[in-house]
């Protein structure tokens, strides 16, 4: 099986995250995929940044799909706010490269980005919110979501190609069930070299890590 080695916000070890210089960084050390976060500047233009869209400096997603179509790498565009799909379309037709998923907690943005352009890949972010960094509650919390994941693995799934979980929710099982459907189920965000061999281990087709060196680069 082949697995995918996805760059978190363009390796967030290797430079300042969503920066032109991760992504670059991030290519030359050979990942697959880079994520990067999508928002939308006051004047609108879409930009990358987590948490704002008009943080100084926030460089443009035009320019960092041309240095990802490049290279010959894929992308990931994790769409951090409402009422951005026209837009993300417009952009990924122009100058998206070959292989191109879209991923939202907002289920919505992604299936108006897949309705305009089919061949990208539609993933469903499983759970919008998490306990990431907090042991003891990464634990309950991840407890709590892996029942309702395998419950509602119909659901999450109805149009969409790509799960990416949390890697605390996940199992074997579903894994498997996502598999049996068609589709392939990504992992974030993980930066040890063992979880990531488990998680490989179990059937996960790609990883998102900060960090090169858990996926092997």
């Amino acid at each position: 099986m082949t697995h995918t080695r996805i760059a978190h916000r363009g390796f967030a070890a290797v430079a300042e995250e969503n920066s032109l210089a991760a992504i670059r960084g991030a290519l030359a050390l050979g990942c697959d995929m880079v994520e990067v976060d999508v928002r939308r500047r006051a004047d609108g233009v879409l930009v990358l940044h987590h948490d704002s869209g008009d943080a100084p400096g926030a460089p443009l997603f035009a320019d960092a799909l041309d240095i990802i179509a490049a290279s010959g790498s894929a992308v990931m565009a994790d769409l951090k706010e409402g009422r951005t799909s026209a837009d993300v379309a417009a952009l990924l037709a122009g100058h998206a490269p070959g292989i191109t998923t879209v991923v939202s907690g907002n289920p919505d943005e992604v299936r108006l980005v897949k309705a305009t352009l089919p061949n990208v890949l539609a993933g469903r972010t499983w759970p919008d919110r998490n306990a990431q960094g907090l042991p003891v509650l990464e634990g309950i919390v991840g407890t709590l979501h892996r029942r309702q994941l395998l419950s509602r693995m119909d659901e999450l799934l109805d149009g969409f190609d790509v799960l990416v979980a949390f890697h605390r929710v996940l199992g074997r099982d579903a894994v498997t069930r996502c598999h049996e459907t068609g589709r392939q189920f990504y992992a974030w965000t993980v930066d040890r070299t063992a979880r990531v061999d488990w998680l490989r281990s179990i059937g996960v087709d790609g990883v998102i890590s900060d960090e090169p060196r858990s996926l092997g680069l």
